[in-house]
C-alpha cells in the first residue's frame, strides 16, 4: 500500500502542515525521521542539545497525527500507528525517564532524556542539566 492511495495522505499532510510543522509532513518522511533519530540514539546520538530536540519534535507531530479524529477512519493510520509503536518501541528503553518533569507524562518522549550518546550531547546534558549520561565513542 502507498500512502497516496487515498485520501489519507493529503489529509495527514493537511494536518501534519496546520500543525506548524514545515518539512517531512507526509507519514514516510515523517516515519523516516523518528526513525533515523532512534537509530541515532542507539548508537550513540551524535549532534548536539539543540539538534536532539529538533529531532525530537518529530515525535511530536506523530502524536498530532495518532490523535487528529479526521485521520482514524483510514486504513493508512493502523499501518501508520503500527509502525510508530515499533519505533517507539526501540525508543523508549534508551530513556532515562521524567528527567524533566514539567513536560507532561504523555509527552514521555521529551520527557526523559537518552541514557548514552557521543561526547557533544554527553558535555551539553551535564553542563545545562547537571545530569549525567553515558558516553559512547
Amino acid at each position: 500500500m502507498t500512502w497516496s492511495a487515498d485520501r489519507f495522505h493529503d489529509l495527514f499532510v493537511e494536518v501534519i502542515r496546520s500543525s506548524g510543522r514545515w518539512r517531512d509532513l507526509d507519514p514516510e518522511a515523517l516515519l523516516g525521521r523518528w526513525d533515523r533519530f532512534v537509530a541515532d540514539c542507539e548508537k550513540g546520538y551524535p549532534y548536539d542539545m539543540e539538534d536532539y530536540s529538533n529531532d525530537r519534535t518529530s515525535r511530536s507531530s506523530i502524536e498530532v497525527a495518532l490523535n487528529t479524529p479526521e485521520l482514524q477512519g483510514y486504513s493508512g493510520m493502523v499501518v501508520f500507528r503500527t509502525r510508530v509503536e515499533i519505533i517507539d518501541a526501540r525508543f523508549r528503553p534508551l530513556l532515562i525517564p521524567d528527567v524533566f518533569t514539567n513536560i507532561p507524562e504523555k509527552k514521555w518522549w521529551s520527557r526523559g532524556l537518552v541514557r548514552y550518546a557521543r561526547r557533544k550531547l554527553v558535555s551539553e546534558v551535564w553542563e545545562s542539566f547537571g545530569i549525567e549520561i553515558a558516553e559512547v565513542e
